[in-house]
């Protein structure tokens, strides 16, 4: 159960910008565009708060400066039973490639500090976070297939590497208040029509 400090403060929450899931329950998290819909749809084991469309709604005290107010499309705070929370940021790209992934990286970080000041409005310490990128297609684990390692060493191609790397093994690193962190990266396919699932 989702505590009741925390239901408390929800009040003071749009009701249409948050869900409030029961333990295994489910909500789905959805973005449109030019190039259709995309939504992906999480089967929660635990209680959960679903904050939609954060990307609509960023501090409107930030900066209008390039990407001071990019944020991902939507943020899943899970409760577990030692009432820890875990923050879920999701994030839709239709194609995910060398470029797409850093802009993704951006919003990931820009959505830590946006999901935070959420979580200490609410009085819910974050335990832990999880990056999600839901996509319909990917280059980048393809880069080793038509470029050799060896090749991009020799071009100086240290990033391309790196990107690589954390894509393999599923941790993406950030700097986040001038310290770099690894974070648990899950990568979700969506099928053809554009859905795609995860269990939390």
């Amino acid at each position: 159960m989702i505590p009741e400090f925390v239901q408390e403060n929800l009040r003071f929450f749009d009701k249409t910008k948050y869900e409030k899931i029961e333990e295994y329950g489910q909500c789905c998290f959805s973005e449109k565009s030019k190039d259709g819909k995309a939504t992906l749809v999480c089967q929660l084991k635990k209680d959960a708060i679903a904050i939609k469309e954060p990307d609509k709604n960023v501090l409107t005290y930030l900066s209008t400066e390039k990407g001071v107010r990019s944020c991902p499309d939507g943020f899943l705070f899970v409760k577990d039973k030692e009432e820890k929370w875990t923050l879920y940021i999701i994030e839709f790209k239709k194609t995910l490639n060398t470029s797409t992934y850093d802009k993704s990286k951006w919003q990931f970080k820009m959505g830590i500090h946006n999901a935070r000041a959420i979580g200490a409005f609410l009085g819910i310490e974050i335990q832990e976070i999880v990056l999600c990128s839901s996509y319909r297609e990917e280059t980048i684990s393809e880069l080793h297939k038509k470029v050799d390692l060896s090749t991009l060493r020799a071009s100086n191609s240290l990033s391309t590497i790196k990107k690589q790397e954390e894509w393999k093994s599923g941790k993406c690193e950030l700097e986040v208040d001038k310290v770099r962190r690894t974070y648990c990266y899950k990568k979700i396919k969506l099928n053809q029509n554009g859905v795609g699932n995860i269990t939390l």
